[in-house]
């Protein structure tokens, strides 16, 4: 029987484990990724162009030599999220006590091997991608639509073979969707939000040497965390905290947002992220004729936790 054309989550599965030591691969039989929407690889081999003087019947504007140069793979995923097991590698640390899982952050998350299974026909395909590390995190609420997470990594090396990786059910819990969520800042609860979104990048860098065209470690950089949500207007509460005073001052500043609380509650099951030491940075109004007018507030933190109850 040939091969024939395949469709992604119906033919294919993804899945992932964690390192023991960054690089190696392993066998990933321990979880996949909740419901996964997309997952789109991207390899680079960066060639290098050489071009000289022509010679005898040559032709100097075309390319006379292609060198591969740096080996480039990253990736991104969105997913709807019922198992929030991943965050260890966006935070970096996990303790479990029980069915409580409280995430906070490392200097350096963990790496985790992570397989593209694609089952065909005749010969299958599985990528297995080493070396991963979560570069950036968008989790999203918003009006009408399920509590969704975008993720963008890279990796380290990349390889193939035909030997599927045994399939992992997806977990039967439950998901959340908008109709769970609240946002609390400094205290106050806000006003009718539209969306939320909190990302969190870690701005890894991937380091190359001498004598191989292959990533030879990667370095977390700064960490940034940011949290942006539209409300609509109701008072002056975080106009007054944008600004820091009814006129800000030439030696003034936004007034500080001690603590920003995102919570997601289904039955017993909770999902709290706690911003941390932060400042409103930007803000857009927007007035449209016969609407209620909305606000949008990009907020940039210091510090986060979060704990996912899952009694």
């Amino acid at each position: 029987m040939a091969n024939t054309q395949k469709i992604a989550g119906v033919d294919s599965y993804v899945l992932y484990a964690k390192e023991t030591e960054y690089g190696t691969p392993i066998a990933t039989t321990d979880s996949n990724w909740s419901y996964i929407q997309s997952f789109s690889p991207s390899i680079k081999n960066n060639m290098i162009s050489t071009r000289g003087f022509v010679g005898s019947g040559e032709d100097a504007r075309a390319v006379s030599k292609f060198s591969p140069g740096e080996l480039d793979i990253s990736w991104t995923m969105d997913l709807i999220p019922n198992d929030f097991s991943f965050l260890e590698y966006v935070l970096g640390a996990v303790s479990t006590a029980e069915a409580v899982h409280t995430f906070t952050t490392a200097d350096r998350p963990s790496s985790f091997t992570m397989t593209n299974n694609i089952n065909n026909d005749t010969t299958d395909r599985v990528e297995t991608y080493s070396g991963n590390v979560v570069n950036a995190m968008t989790l999203k609420a918003a009006v009408g639509e399920a509590l969704s997470v975008n993720m963008s990594g890279v990796s380290n090396l990349i390889s193939y073979d035909s030997t599927l990786q045994s399939a992992v059910a997806n977990d039967t819990l439950d998901i959340w969707t908008f109709q769970h969520g609240s946002l609390n800042i400094d205290g106050a609860v806000s006003n009718i939000i539209d969306s939320v979104e909190l990302t969190v990048s870690n701005n890894w860098e991937v380091k190359y040497g001498l004598g191989s065209r292959l990533v030879q470690t990667a370095i977390p950089k700064a960490r940034d965390i940011g949290l942006k949500f539209t409300v609509k207007y109701l008072d002056d509460t975080l106009y007054a905290q944008l600004l820091g005073a009814a006129t800000p001052a030439a030696a003034g500043g936004p007034t500080p947002v001690v603590s920003s609380v995102l919570t997601f509650t289904n039955g017993a099951k909770s999902l709290t992220i706690t911003v941390s030491n932060g400042v409103i940075e930007e803000f857009n109004e927007t007035n449209n004729l016969n609407d209620l007018i909305t606000e949008d507030f990009t907020l940039n933190a210091k510090g986060i936790g979060i704990v996912w109850d899952n009694s």
